[in-house]
């Protein structure tokens, strides 16, 4: 009978042909034999192949099972095996699908820095993975293939536990919690032993707002280490549990509330997103012109984020700060922090952020650059703090991440299509709408905006003064009577 021969290794076994189960395999040593055979698909000699599962009998007994478990497979798969006198081999030009070569074709290779494009072809892979190599297979008395079967499990497991890690810290990275959970719970599944897991579940599971569920893996790695390893969970771990413990059931913060929807930069949060949660970005400036939006932005990651950091997320405004000696003090009000004594200021603040995990938001720093190295004394006191900083410009530090902001997607000259796929147009109209609700992009009018946020190269303060000023300055009673003319008499209009 000829057709695809599948093998399915990764988890219990399982042998088809045409999606039809094989069966009638005379011994479990016929099966491995053949599995043997799929991995390794290079002619064997008949004298390694009875070594390797009949070992421990007399060559006569040895060559004998052979000769009768290759009639067995033959009978079985007669277009699937090429046999001589003296070798034996899978035939060449057989259809024959081995999932652990799909696997380990996808993974074997995996870095820690998944890339984005190349994540879902191996995200199935992993899916192949339903268990260690031939999983409850036993075969008596063929020390040869067992010592086989063991290297090769610990191989593939290898593979797995490294593709479940990259995973798991991928979508962390990106603030995908439910899918880092799900990969680190299959890890855990294979080495449930593994302390760094269980404490990486417990961060996931509180940042995605299940404290209780964080609290209580704990007590699984607790459990698990006993059982597998008879030793207790490290300080850093019961550490981490008392700072979930302490944080609370709700997320301590002092962000300001927002007034006015936030409107595009999906790609801006995403990049920001995944810069804090990297554990070796502890600065990241945001640079732009002013009134590109920076604030906003910072201000909208920082509220998405609110249970990545256990000790609070804080806002700390220094437009207002005219001398740079200030600059401790402002930080140390926005997290509630009293100096005390006669101590350094400076000084106190850092041992107060030396064991916090937190985010500090420095909005409007570039006339404090002067004092940037007081960011660099927090970054290599406080390994658990991030700064997010926003800036006309970079601060030029060593430890600094940047990002550079501009405006708000917005047309091409000579586009007249759907507007609402570009943010400066949607900020646009919903800016106008706040004083004229019935302000709308139809017809020329949405030709005429485009002009504007092209002029205004998407800046979001400009957008909102623009449109201001295209609405109040003239009353809503003429801007009405004057709907049809306005855009043809925009200076702005192609």
């Amino acid at each position: 009978m000829s057709g695809e021969l599948q093998l399915k290794l990764l988890g219990s076994i399982q042998i088809s042909l045409d999606g039809i189960q094989v069966e009638g395999f005379i011994s479990a040593k016929a099966q491995a034999l053949l599995c043997y055979l799929a991995l390794n698909p290079q002619p064997h000699t008949r004298e390694s192949l009875a070594t390797l599962l009949w070992g421990e009998m007399p060559d006569e007994d040895a060559r004998h099972n052979l000769r009768m478990t290759l009639a067995n497979l033959t009978k079985l798969l007669p277009s699937h095996l090429a046999i001589t006198r003296q070798t034996v081999a899978l035939a060449p030009e057989a259809s024959v699908w081995v999932d652990v070569f799909a696997f380990q074709q996808a993974l074997q290779n995996i870095k820690s820095d998944v890339k984005a494009e190349s994540l879902k072809k191996m995200e199935e892979a992993i899916e192949l993975f339903q268990g260690d190599f031939l999983k409850g297979f036993l075969v008596s008395e063929a020390p040869g293939f067992e010592e086989w079967l063991v290297l090769e499990r610990e191989r593939l497991r290898g593979i797995a536990v490294r593709a479940l890690q990259a995973f798991a810290s991928h979508h962390a990275m990106r603030g995908e919690y439910a899918k880092a959970l799900d990969f680190a719970s299959r890890l855990l599944a294979i080495e449930p032993w593994r302390e760094e897991t269980h404490s990486r579940l417990m961060l996931w599971l509180v940042r995605s707002g299940q404290r209780s569920a964080a609290l209580a893996q704990f007590e699984a790695c607790r459990k698990a280490l006993q059982e597998h390893l008879a030793v207790e969970p490290s300080e850093e771990t019961k550490r981490l549990y008392e700072r979930i413990r302490a944080a609370g059931t709700t997320p301590k913060h002092n962000l300001p509330p927002h007034t006015t929807p936030f409107v595009g930069r999906e790609e801006e949060l995403t990049d920001i997103r995944e810069r804090l949660n990297h554990p070796d970005c502890k600065l990241l400036t945001l640079a732009g012109a002013g009134g590109i939006g920076k604030t906003r932005l910072a201000l909208q990651v920082a509220g998405e984020m609110l249970w990545t950091f256990l000790d609070g997320v804080y806002f700390v405004p220094l437009a207002g700060v005219s001398a740079p000696e200030h600059v401790v003090t402002t930080i140390g009000s926005a997290v509630n922090f009293s100096f005390m004594g006669n101590a350094e200021p400076k000084k106190q603040l850092l041992n107060f952020l030396k064991e916090k995990e937190m985010i500090l938001i420095l909005d409007n720093f570039e006339h404090l650059i002067a004092e940037a190295d007081l960011l660099t004394e927090i970054v290599n006191t406080a390994p658990h703090a991030k700064l997010l900083v926003t800036s006309r410009e970079p601060l030029n530090l060593r430890a600094e991440w940047r990002m550079p902001i501009e405006g708000l997607r917005y047309p091409s000259l000579g586009e007249n299509g759907d507007w609402n796929k570009y943010s400066a147009m949607i900020l646009f109209e919903q800016s106008a709408q706040r004083v004229q609700p019935s302000f709308s992009m139809a017809g020329n009018t949405g030709t005429c905006v485009a002009g504007i946020c092209r002029l205004l190269e998407g800046m979001p303060l400009g957008l909102e003064l623009g449109s201001w000023d295209t609405v109040v300055r003239r009353s809503p009673k003429e801007f009405n009577r004057t709907w049809i003319s306005w855009p043809r008499r925009c200076a702005m209009c192609p």
